[in-house]
C-alpha cells in the first residue's frame, strides 16, 4: 500500500506470515493497529528482522515486535532525523525487550544518536553487536564511561561504526575487558570511513 509520499505503507499482516522466517523492509512508513494488542496475537517464526530507513515510531515498533514468538536477529537503522517522531529514541531499543532471552545479535544505529546514552545490558543473551559511538554513548559524548553498564556481559564480538568526523579512543572498551565486564569478548571492531584516515 502507498501513502502519499510514495512509501510503501506497512501493517501488521506482514509480521504474522506463518512461514516468514527473515524480512527486510527498506524506507517504508508503518502505520500499525493500535488495537493490535489487545487481540490475540498470532506468533510468527520470525527469526531476522531487518529495518532500513523506515518511518517508525517507538509504539509501532513494539507492536511489530510483538509478533515474532523469539527473535534472534534485528537490524534497525534510522529513522532519518527528518522523519523523526516526538517520542523520544531510547525508546526504540526497549521495544525489542521483549526478546531479551532470545536476541543474539542486533545491528542499531539512530543516525543522529540519541541524548542520552543507549542501554543493552537487559538483553542478557545479546552475543553480536554492532552499533555507533553516538547512538552508544550519546550525541554529545565523545566518551563512554567505563563505570556505566550499558553492554551485556554476554557479548561476544562488538563493532563500532565511526558516524561522524569525530575522533574517539576505544581505550574504555579495553577498561571493560580488563574489569571483567565483559568476560565473554573476543572480537572487538571498530569501522573507520575513509574520511577519517587523516586524524590520529
Amino acid at each position: 500500500k502507498m501513502d502519499g509520499r510514495c512509501l510503501p505503507v506497512v501493517n501488521e499482516a506482514l509480521f504474522c506470515h506463518p512461514g516468514l522466517r527473515k524480512l527486510c523492509i527498506t524506507g517504508a512508513a508503518f502505520r500499525l493497529s493500535r488495537s493490535a494488542s489487545s487481540l490475540t496475537l498470532s506468533k510468527s517464526p520470525l527469526e531476522d528482522l531487518t529495518l532500513l530507513n523506515c518511518v517508525i515510531n517507538p509504539f509501532d515498533l513494539q507492536t511489530a515486535l510483538e509478533y515474532p514468538a523469539a527473535l534472534k536477529r534485528f537490524t534497525f537503522r534510522g529513522p532519518r532525523s527528518e522523519d523523526m517522531m516526538e517520542e523520544e529514541p531510547e525508546c526504540y531499543i526497549q521495544s525489542a525487550l521483549s526478546h531479551y532471552s532470545s536476541l543474539e545479535y542486533i545491528d542499531y544505529d539512530l543516525y543522529w544518536g540519541a541524548d542520552d546514552e543507549t542501554d543493552f545490558v537487559e538483553l542478557a543473551r545479546l552475543q553480536h553487536l554492532t552499533t555507533t559511538i553516538a547512538t552508544l554513548a550519546g550525541r554529545e559524548c565523545i566518551e563512554l564511561d567505563p563505570t556505566d553498564d550499558i553492554l551485556p556481559p554476554n557479548l561476544e564480538s562488538l563493532t563500532i561504526r565511526y558516524d561522524e568526523v569525530k575522533a574517539w579512543l576505544p581505550s574504555v572498551i579495553y577498561e571493560m575487558v580488563k574489569d571483567e565486564k565483559l568476560p565473554k569478548l573476543r572480537r572487538f571492531t571498530c569501522e573507520v570511513p575513509e574520511i577519517m584516515e587523516h586524524l590520529p
